[in-house]
């Protein structure tokens, strides 16, 4: 029987920034964990999640250009366009606020193809090999 190869990895990062001019909070702290498990079973299957947990304190961008729209002349069209918008209050009233799953999938290496079924990251371009 083979050993299951298995790893833990990631990161995890604190972001400060101060605004010099603004009106209100002047101060931003982004804290972000990312935490990586990649499992293999065997030689031909691998399986890999991601989760990451972000909290933002002070200054909240999004709502300071969400204020910036609706004061514009773009604020009307918007409403009556039907547009919604998250609740300020309510950013970490569930774990929706500051969990989610990045990626979660299931990799099969056949003799023919590779394939990965599953939340992904999507690569496209052209590299030299």
């Amino acid at each position: 029987m083979t050993p299951v190869d298995a790893e833990l990895s990631g990161y995890a990062e604190a972001r400060f920034t101060y605004q010099i001019g603004v009106d209100d909070v002047p101060w931003a702290l982004i804290e972000r964990v990312r935490p990586r498990f990649t499992i293999a079973p065997t030689d031909r299957m691998s399986a890999e999640v991601v989760v990451e947990g972000a909290l933002t304190q002070g200054r909240d961008t999004s709502s300071v250009l969400l204020d910036t729209l609706l004061a514009s002349d773009l604020g009307p069209v918007l409403e009556n366009g039907g547009c919604t918008f998250y609740d300020r209050g309510a950013t970490y009233a569930s774990s929706q606020g500051y969990l989610s799953v990045e990626r979660l999938h299931l990799g099969l290496n056949l003799p023919a193809v590779d394939l990965k079924i599953g939340r992904q990251p999507l690569r496209w371009g052209s590299g030299l090999a």
